[in-house]
Formats: structure tokens, sequence, C-alpha cells
């Protein structure tokens, strides 16, 4: 314990007991507290000493003690303040979730409407703080909590009560009021008087980074950013963002005023401006960016078509009769709630026909939580669900428009063709991630070979790659050869996977390029795809397979991943219409329900979750967060680290930080946590660590010493007996074995094994039963057996399920196919046998399971579920028409 710790401890011992520290900042270091008196955590802000001694203790806390005062939902309270040995604090609420700052730096971008919400919840806190004569002064990302979803603004009044307490000692302590980015100008010049106009510039400041990504004025130093603040206007919202409403840049814009006098008068105008399409006419819209005429343009424009867009993006009639010379239209389609389009992770899931006049894509399933393919028509209102396509998971048009290449699930013995003339479906073997040509063979990258298959007849190798795997595979349009994505045994990130061009003929291997996918167009140019998600379109030789100019930056696409590949979420026609899907597919929430399926409270927990895994007791959750593929450092799967929460601090403690861990478990005492890592030099391994990151880790199995493919594994209560469920196997698909790995018996013993795939193992808490998934009967099911004789298995679900969860009193819970949630409770005696089942009705859509086996739910004792929820508001799907329009002006730039 440091001495500051100590003798804060030892100050404040008979109200709080001082645990340790959170952070630290400009200001002041943040520890968590217990309030010994109510029985909470509590954060206790302590002044650095410097900045405490300059100011004197008596009266920054008269001053402070006037901000107490201040009750709003949108308000972080002042619980309590003083003077302990020396060290001045103030106390508030243990608030469990990030900082709007931390949400910044995950996404970088936040949703227009996430947006939006946040900076009317920070304005409706501010407007009743002004009107109470309180001006918070230091507005900024890293002030802003977000908490169940809310904005709560922190620190409020204590810039004030610094200012008035340390008067011009402040500049002993080196102490600057406010953070450049978001000072107003008469912040940054230092004026004495500040009203409530320089809390609106500074949030319309923060409102700009949510929106655009970065703050309005950014800088290598202090002065840059203040002469910037002073002198310089921010780039259009528009010019980075086209999808932000004329009305939000018009707000946010009038906020970022120069002068106060310019600015709205209130928070709530503010507030208002943000909320109103109609409060701003589209002349004084205009007005905002006078003296650029083409970029009024194209504000009016962007007016256009967010008002049809909310109407219909049909009534555009989308053809290829369309003149090139019109405008790029850049739209964000809504689509009836019964046909919502619903991305997945392995595949492709939108696709444009060549003439640019339907669009196909993974929709809403004939029952809930499950897909189909639809397409709708771009004049019409809403689209048609393709028959007998149930479970479908990516899609690719037919050259001619006339069929879909799609495949269903994760075997790549489920792809199919399926005529959008008659509904007739034939069947493709390995062809998952395959190619349609203009003949109607299909063409797909399988263990380094193209394969050529003609559906419902023959299949030859045309191609054989020594030492890679391709991943993507493009045919030309007159099936000479193809543009594939591969990526060498040697590369182990995602960002050195590279183009290639290959004939047919000779089997030539040409580079063109660093992309993870490409589609050759008829104009002449090549759109291709970076593992970053920015697509590009360039001038392509397609004999020499070259780029013949540098490529102009058409979209930023989100990138979807499974299985070592990626899967950018974007398709073109030949006729300049252009279709991806922006933001996050991935984004998951953790969210509490109650035993009968209702929402109590959504937590702040955000990200890519892979395997969420209560402790015994229920009070922590190990949480395994995948990283965005984009990221710096990714690997062949990703970076993906397994943390502890404590679910009554929000605390976390992170257990890994390196490769890809994934898919955590507890030991039956609460004490450890066993992940699955994949990549780096142990290859394929199950590691445990203590849950409080104590010990080092322990490398319980690798996939050389258990001589098979390790995929994740699950302690029975004994500590030493561990479940290993397999990737696929050769003939038998994955599997489910156990091993003993105290040395007491070596052997490797079969739980359950079939030429399907079993999957999910879930020893119950007396490890006497097992459960886990299985299709060996043709759908995924759910069946439980004996541990360890496996005699008298019996099969749970009929119609589909997902992996299952026991709670502690020994009942098994599951999601089925169409949604629902299921309780099961067993007897083992006189025979294996089930004697309830209950179906909870639910409030969510769990985030689909993450490689099939990836559990994103789990039981309390007492009952209630903690279920990681799709974060639907994190992407969306993209329309862009005349998208070729400006690729001249681009390439020139």
């Amino acid at each position: 314990m440091t001495d500051v710790l100590s003798r804060l401890a030892a100050a404040l011992g008979q109200s709080y007991r001082v645990e340790r520290e959170l952070g630290a900042g400009g200001m002041a270091t943040v520890y968590l507290a217990h309030d010994l008196k109510h029985d909470r955590d509590v954060a206790i802000k302590v002044l650095h000493p410097d900045l405490g001694a300059a100011l004197g203790g008596e009266r920054f806390l008269s001053e402070i003690r006037t901000t107490a005062r201040l009750q709003h939902p949108h308000i972080l309270p002042l619980l309590d303040s003083g003077d302990a040995d020396g060290f001045l604090y103030y106390v508030m609420p243990l608030v469990t979730g990030e900082t709007l700052r931390a949400r910044l730096e995950r996404e970088r971008q936040l949703p227009i409407a996430d947006a939006i919400r946040i900076a009317r919840e920070v304005a409706s806190a501010l407007d009743y703080a002004h009107r109470q004569n309180v001006i918070h002064r230091d507005i900024k990302p890293e002030n802003i909590l977000l908490h169940d979803g809310s904005a709560l603004v922190a620190d409020f009044g204590i810039a004030l009560a610094v200012q008035s307490a340390g008067g011009q000692r402040m500049t002993q302590t080196g102490l600057s009021l406010g953070t450049p980015q978001y000072m107003s100008p008469e912040q940054a010049m230092g004026e004495r008087t500040i009203d409530a106009r320089s809390d609106i510039y500074a949030l319309g400041a923060v409102t700009y980074e949510m929106l655009s990504g970065d703050a309005p004025f950014v800088g290598s130093s202090v002065q840059a950013i203040v002469a910037k603040v002073l002198s310089e206007k921010p780039t259009s919202l528009h010019t980075l963002r086209d999808t932000v409403p004329p009305h939000v840049e018009h707000a946010v814009f009038t906020a970022l005023a120069k002068l106060p006098a310019d600015r709205f008068g209130t928070a709530a105008e503010f507030s208002t401006g943000l909320s109103d399409p109609t409060r701003f006419a589209s002349s004084q819209v205009t007005t905002t960016f006078r003296g650029n005429r083409a970029a009024s343009r194209r504000v009016m424009y962007a007016a256009c078509a967010v008002s049809l867009a909310s109407v219909a993006f049909g009534v555009w009639g989308w053809s290829q009769r369309q003149p090139h010379n019109e405008e790029v239209t850049r739209i964000a389609v809504a689509l009836p709630i019964t046909q919502q389009f619903v991305p997945q992770w392995r595949g492709y899931s939108i696709a444009l026909s060549n003439d640019g006049t339907r669009l196909a894509y993974v929709g809403a399933g004939p029952t809930p939580n499950t897909s189909q393919l639809w397409v709708r028509p771009l004049d019409a209102l809403e689209g048609t669900a393709v028959p007998n396509t149930a479970g479908a998971s990516t899609v690719r048009f037919g050259v001619d428009g006339k069929s879909l290449l799609y495949s269903a699930g994760t075997n790549t013995a489920s792809a199919a063709i399926v005529s959008l003339v008659n509904n007739q479906i034939t069947q493709v073997t390995e062809a998952y991630d395959g190619d349609a040509g203009a003949s109607g063979r299909v063409y797909v990258g399988v263990r380094g070979r193209i394969l050529r298959q003609t559906p419902g007849g023959a299949t030859d190798t045309i191609v054989r790659f020594d030492g890679a795997a391709p991943l993507t595979v493009t045919v030309l349009p007159n099936e000479s050869g193809a543009i594939i994505s591969l990526k060498r045994d040697s590369a182990s990130v995602y960002a050195e996977t590279r183009l290639f061009g290959v004939s047919f003929a000779s089997g030539k291997l040409t580079e063109i390029g660093l992309g993870i996918y490409a589609q050759y167009l008829s104009s002449g140019q090549l759109l291709y795809v970076q593992a970053s998600g920015e697509a590009f379109v360039a001038p392509f030789d397609v004999e020499h397979f070259r780029l013949t100019a540098r490529g102009v930056q058409v979209a930023r696409v989100a990138v979807t991943a499974d299985a070592g590949r990626l899967y950018p979420q974007i398709t073109v026609s030949q006729n300049g219409t252009l279709a991806y899907v922006s933001g996050n597919v991935q984004q998951q929430r953790l969210t509490w329900l109650d035993p009968n399926g209702r929402v109590i409270q959504r937590l702040a927990s955000e990200g890519n979750f892979w395997g969420v895994a209560l402790s015994p007791d229920g009070f922590r959750v190990a949480l395994a967060t995948r990283q965005d593929e984009r990221e710096k450092g990714a690997t062949n799967r990703g970076i993906g680290d397994v943390w502890v929460e404590d679910l009554r601090t929000g605390a976390r403690t992170q257990l890994t930080s390196t490769n890809f861990n994934v898919r955590p478990s507890w030991s039956a005492d609460g004490a450890y946590v066993l992940y699955t890592r994949l990549g780096g030099p142990l290859g394929q391994a199950l590691i445990e660590r203590r849950a409080d990151a104590s010990t080092p880790e322990r490398v319980v199995a690798t996939h050389k010493s258990f001589k098979r493919t390790v995929g994740d594994g699950r302690w029975l209560p004994d500590h030493r007996t561990l479940i290993v469920r397999t990737y696929a196997e050769p003939g038998t698909g994955r599997n489910i074995y156990y091993i003993h790995t105290d040395g007491s018996d070596t052997t490797v013993a079969v739980v359950a094994a079939s030429p399907g795939d079993e999957m999910a193992p879930a020893p119950s808490p007396d490890g006497s039963l097992v459960a886990y998934n299985s299709d060996e009967a043709g759908s995924m099911e759910l069946y439980v057996q004996p541990f360890p004789s496996g005699h008298g298995r019996l099969q749970v679900s009929h119609g589909g399920a997902g992996p299952p969860r026991w709670s502690r009193d020994g009942k098994l819970y599951y999601w089925d196919h169409r949604n629902r949630l299921i309780v099961v409770t067993l007897q083992t005696r006189p025979a294996l046998a089930m004697t309830s089942q209950r179906e909870i009705g639910g409030d969510v859509i769990p985030a689909p399971e993450a490689g099939g086996s990836t559990i994103g739910f789990d039981v309390t004792p007492d009952g209630r579920i903690l279920v990681a929820e799709p974060v639907t508001s994190a992407y969306s799907l993209v329309l862009v028409r005349n998208f070729m329009t400006g690729l001249a002006k681009g390439a020139n730039k």
C-alpha cells in the first residue's frame, strides 16, 4: 500500500474503508472505498497534494459544498467532502459503467441516435445546473459517465470550486481549468467571466466528436489547439460523415459559434435543436457554410436524402438508366420489422444484382431468432422471402440475376443454389465462400485449392497452392481466372492478407496488393477492401492483374470474422450502385433478466463477447472480449482477452494480454478461470489462472499434449477431470472427450462423437451429467447423458437448441431455435428423464454463438439470467447511388 493510500485509509478509517486506486487525472486520484455507515461502495476523489496545498482546505470545501445541492437524474451527486490528513477529497457514488471517452476510444464514432441521446441527456443536466447558477466549466468525454445506457455528468462545479478557492495560486500547480479541445474561445482567452454558453460550446465540441470521431480542433500542442479554437472553423460534419442530418449539424455548429451571443441561449435550446428537424429551415442550414456553394449543395442533397429515406428508399427509382453525372447519394436503409436485416458473423450478408435493381440479404427467418434470404427490389417498399432458405448465413447473386448462391449454418456441405424463377434448390458441395460464374458453375477455395463445381454434377481442381490458403474467390466475368485473397502460412495477422490474380489456364499467381476481398467491375476498375475495412476503387488492368492508379476510398465497411477469415460486408453492381454495412455488427451488451426472462437492467458492459460465464456465487462474470479485427496487432483470429468483472462494483481484472483467448469457464470453487488460447507458441491450448490474477497462467492442455485440436474445456467439480471439445476432425466433425490432468490416467476417453458435430459441453454442478449439442440427427439438438458412462442418453430438445447452461440447483437452461428460453428439470433415478419443461417469456434475443459453441448467457443461483444481447443500433445498412461519380475527383486529390 502506497504512503498516500495508507495515510488516506488511516484518516478516513472511521467512515470509509479505502481499498485501492481506480485511476488518476489532471486534478485528482480516484480510490475505491466502502461507505461503512451506509454499506455501499463509493468513489473518493483526492486532489493532488500540490494542488490541495495551493488551494487551502477551508475555502475549497466551502465552495464545493455549493454543488452538493444539485439533484438531477443525469448529474452524478456529491455525497461528502472533507480534509483527511491534509488531503482534500470529495465522495461520489461508484458508477458501474464506463466514461464516454472509453466508448469513443473503442468505437471512435457513435451511432447518430446514441450521440444525440447522450448529448440531450447532458444538455438536460446542464440546463438544470445553469438555472441553479452553477457552471460546469470542464465538460469533456472524461467527465461524462455512461451508466445503464444513460449519461451522468461528473465533477459538477469542481472546476469552479478550484478556481474560486485557488485564484491565481493555481498557476503554481500547472493546472489548467478546461481541456483545450473543448474550451470555448472565451475560456481559451482567459476571460474571468464565464457563463452557461461556455458549457454549451463544450457540449457542442463533445457532440461533434461523437459524430465525427475527432474533436473540432486538434493539434500537436495546447498552443496549436487554442490557436485553432480562436481563429478557425471546424470541418463540416457532412464532409466527414454524410449521414449526419442537416438539423443536427446546424445545432452543433450553432453551439460552436465563436461569439457567445451567436450560440444557443440555453442548453435546453441546444437539445431542441438536436431533436427537431423542422426547427431550422433549409435556407438557414445552408448559411452555416456560406461561401462554399458545393458544400451547401451537399447539405441540401443530404436534407433530401433524410426526408426521402424516412418514407422509403425505393421511391428514388434506382435503376441502371440513371444518368452518370448525378450527385452521389448515400442513405441508411430502414426495413419493415418483419423483414429486418440479420447480419451474420460468417459469410457475406448482402448482395446486389449485377443490374443494380435488387438487393438480396440475410434477414429475419420464419421463426424468431432464425434467418432466411430476402430479395428487395430497389423500387419497391417491401421485399420477398425466398422459400426454403431458413438458416441462411451468406448470399451472392448469380451473374444472370435469376439465382442465389447461399449457405446455411457453418457446414460447407450446406451450400446451395436457389432459383428465383421456380424456387428450385440445387445442393453444392464445399462451396461456403464460393462465387458463381456466368456459366452457372461455382468456384471456391478449399484447403489450398480452387475447385470448380457444376451444381449437381462433377467437381474438379483447377488450381493448387503450396503453403497458402485461399480465403476468398471472385471469378472474372469470362471465367478465365479469379481474384483471390491469400494469407501465407507465415503471416499471422489479418493486415498481411494479400490479393492475387490467378490464371486458370496456367495457375500463375500475380500479386495485386494488400486486401481481403476484391471484385472486378465491367467499367475496368477493381473494388477492393483491406483488413482495416476501408473499401477502395481503382483502375485495373485485368489482363496483367495490375492496379494502374491509386485507389479512391468509397466506404468504411463492417468486417466480420470466423475461422481465420474476414468477411467485409459490401456488394457492388455494375451500374454504379453500392451497398455495405457500416458500424460494428458484433457489438453486444450485458443485460440482466429476471427468472421470467424480463429485463431488469442493461449494464454498461459492451463488446464483442466470445464467452460469458458467471462465477458459482453469481457475483462475478468472466468475459472474453474480442477486439475489432482492424486493431493493430490482430492475429489470425484477432485479439481476444479474458476479464473478470465484479458485477457489484463494475471493477474489472484482466487475465490475459496476448493472442486470442475465448470461452471462459470457472472452477467449482470460483477461484480459477479456464479459457482457450488460439495462436502463439502453444497453437491451441487450455489455460487457467486465478480469477484475481494473483498467480501466473498455468497451461492445462495443448493440442500437442492432447493429440487433438482444442476448442474449449470445462472442469468437473474435482478440478482434475477436464471435458474438452475439439474442432472439426477428419470424417467425424467436432467431438467431446475427457481427460484426467493430475497424471493418474493419461487416457483420452470419448464423451460424445459422431459423424456430425458435438459442441458446447456443460457438466452438471455435481458432475454426474453432461449436457451438449449435437447435429447427428440433422438439426442441432440438446442431449444429456450420465458421466462418465454415457449410457441412457436423453434427447432434451426437439426442433433445435442452442448451447446449454446449468443453474446451481441442477436445472438446465437453453434457447431453442424459436428464441424461447427453456428451463428443464431432470431426474436420474430410476432412469434419466425430464420431469418438467417450462418456457420462459423473454424480452431479448440473445446474440448468436460465435463459432457455434460460445455461450452468451448464464444463470445465477437465484434464477436470474445474464445474457449478451446484440446491439442493433451499432450498425446500419447503407445504399450508395452513383458512387463512381466522384472517383475521378478523388483520384486527383
